[in-house]
């Protein structure tokens, strides 16, 4: 059977489509704000020494407007503040209130759930290798054709 040229995007798109699904469902049955997946995700990228709002826009390829409206609904639920930075006057530093690390501690709790039921399905070292593939460099594997930073 000859497989269709979209049929690895399809499969992956559909496994984040119910991984997504399964966080917010649960963290929802929690009682945790209904957050967007985006939302939720920002927490990877926080810091306890904070970082900056463009920071974490460009390490989420997102535009700085479109992190500012996420920041501005995670003030509004008391999970972030915003507090001035020390060296840079025209920035403010974003880090969780302690609100906002209970938050990532049940959303990480999900995942890590998530991890130890696929190991259980399908083995730990298929679950390591496709942790290995999808943290990638993608761009540069399909600019070059060749692994990224030397994996």
């Amino acid at each position: 059977m000859e497989l269709h040229p979209f049929l690895l995007l399809f499969e992956l798109r559909r496994a984040v489509d119910v991984l997504e699904r399964t966080l917010m469902t649960r963290l929802d049955a929690a009682d945790w704000p209904r957050l967007t997946v985006t939302q939720v995700l920002l927490f990877v990228h926080l810091q306890p020494e904070g970082v900056t709002a463009a920071e974490l826009a460009r390490r989420m390829g997102m535009s700085r407007q479109s992190m500012q409206k996420n920041l501005d609904r995670l003030r509004e639920l008391n999970l972030v503040t915003l507090q001035p930075h020390p060296r840079d006057r025209r920035s403010s530093l974003v880090t969780r209130t302690p609100d906002g690390a209970r938050f990532a501690q049940a959303a990480a709790q999900v995942l890590d759930g998530f991890e130890r039921r696929l190991e259980a399905a399908l083995g730990t070292d298929a679950v390591n290798q496709a942790r290995s593939v999808l943290t990638a460099d993608f761009d540069e594997v399909l600019r070059t054709g060749q692994k990224a930073n030397g994996r």
